[in-house]
């Protein structure tokens, strides 16, 4: 989702990507750590770890980001904050996080959200 034209050109520049990637990914910006290795490997192609992980582009990057399992955990959130609007606790992430490494599947995560009480308004 991040990889395109269209993404690249609302976030201009190798800094802003860096940020809006974490911020769309895990809701939340990077350390700075993570900032200045992420924009090291996207803007001049540099190796660089980050996440235990090495890299040395802009595809490697993006391939980091989406095989950490605090990429999962912001796709439950994303998933939390459509059906419900809110934030899921930790019990709710722990509770799904395991199945939706597993599976990759995330229409079981949201079947799992609006089969709720909360959901169904009750």
């Amino acid at each position: 989702m991040i990889d395109n034209g269209v993404y690249d050109y609302i976030n201009m520049n190798t800094f802003n990507f860096v940020n809006a990637s974490f911020d769309n990914y895990f809701w939340r910006y990077p350390t700075q750590e993570e900032f200045w290795a992420g924009f090291w490997m996207v803007e001049n192609n540099e190796p660089q770890i980050i996440f235990q992980q090495s890299g040395s582009n802009k595809t490697d990057y993006i391939h980091i980001l989406i095989s950490t399992n605090e990429f999962l955990e912001g796709n439950i959130i994303w998933a939390y904050k459509l059906a419900v609007a809110r934030d899921p606790s930790t019990q709710e992430v722990s509770n799904l996080i395991w199945s939706f490494a597993q599976d990759m599947d995330l229409k079981s995560v949201q079947r799992k959200i609006m089969i709720t009480d909360e959901y169904a308004g009750f």
